[in-house]
């Protein structure tokens, strides 16, 4: 594959990207980073996750990599298990999102 994959998993719907891409997106979106730590921008409280929404309108998942209808497509069984994660980390706070190599 030529493009830099990373999977972004919210906790109910994974999905992959290009990471420059991403990263592109999230700092234009103004989120910040910190090690490997993204921090999503505070948003309206009466639009919780209206900031990661806007996320998903820039960057669109790569073909066959989307979880919303229940398939994986992955070429073979496990290809993308090595692939890095950005994941919501729930014990630090709804805005931080964790990069795991």
């Amino acid at each position: 594959m030529s493009k830099n994959i990373i999977i972004v998993n919210d906790g109910a719907y994974r999905w992959g990207a290009d990471r420059a891409e991403l990263e592109d997106a999230m700092r234009a979106l103004g989120w910040e980073q910190d090690g490997c730590y993204w921090i999503e921008p505070e948003g309206d409280e009466d639009e919780p996750g209206a900031q990661y929404a806007a996320l998903c309108n820039m960057v669109r998942a790569l073909p066959g990599m989307d979880s919303a209808n229940g398939d994986w497509n992955e070429p073979e069984d496990g290809a993308w298990d090595n692939l890095p994660v950005l994941m919501w980390d729930q014990q630090r706070s709804r805005r931080h999102w964790k990069v795991y190599e």
